[in-house]
């Protein structure tokens, strides 16, 4: 009686708790899910240029409060983790050229996928019932509740979002979306919606998201 109580309690702890946590709480368990993350991909890349490069990236294309930490290894393409931060692997970033758009595309479908579900709630189910009275009460989890979650986040596929919400944010951030729905067929037959109705379709963007130059940067960001 005892477990079958806390099986129905749990979900409401995890969405009371994804509810009402603040700005600065996310952040902050975003930040431990990333350490997790980093045991088994290496610390997140840091240059001077390339994290001058990182935050105007991540304010083309995840608006104010978006962040983008780059690990050396270990995690194909990019996941979004509460707070706003999305990880990405480097070779996503250093691939080869013409592959720009494709990368700018998975950045912008794993966070447009975050607003459609919380990334703060599976790392709350993986903290456990304890850690989130611990976060409800203390304000903060316990120091090793996202013990292991890295091997979930690095796991999990790579999501895909509906193509409405992600063809709106393509068109915000000046990104064609066909070279994306490219990336995930080739053939385009399963992403035809993003073809067809590429908001670049017929003209290119005012500017692009970032210069050549910036790009190298970027490509050097885990060298050294």
């Amino acid at each position: 009686t005892f477990a079958l109580g806390a099986m129905m309690i749990f979900p409401a702890l995890i969405d009371y708790a994804a509810r009402i946590a603040p700005p600065a709480q996310r952040a902050e368990i975003g930040l431990s899910a990333l350490a997790d993350i980093a045991r088994l991909t290496g610390a997140p890349c840091r240059r001077p240029a390339g994290d001058a490069v990182l935050a105007r990236l991540a304010a083309r294309l995840l608006g104010p409060g978006g962040r983008i930490a780059v690990v050396p290894q270990g995690l194909d393409g990019a996941r979004a983790l509460p707070g706003g931060l999305v990880v990405v692997g480097h070779d996503l970033l250093a691939g080869p050229a013409g592959g720009e758009d494709a990368a700018l595309g998975r950045i912008l479908a794993v966070d447009t996928s975050a607003e459609e579900a919380d990334p703060l709630r599976p790392a709350l189910v993986h903290a456990g019932p304890r850690a989130i009275l611990h976060l409800l009460t203390r304000g903060s989890l316990p120091r090793d509740a996202l013990a292991g979650y890295g091997e979930v986040v690095l796991a999990a596929p790579e999501p895909r979002p509906a193509d409405d919400p992600l063809l709106a944010r393509f068109a915000a951030a000046g990104v064609p979306s066909e070279a994306y729905a490219r990336a995930l067929d080739p053939s385009g037959e399963a992403t035809l919606g993003l073809i067809e109705a590429d908001p670049f379709r017929t003209h290119a963007p005012e500017r692009p998201v970032l210069s050549a130059e910036e790009w190298k940067v970027l490509g050097a960001i885990c060298s050294g």
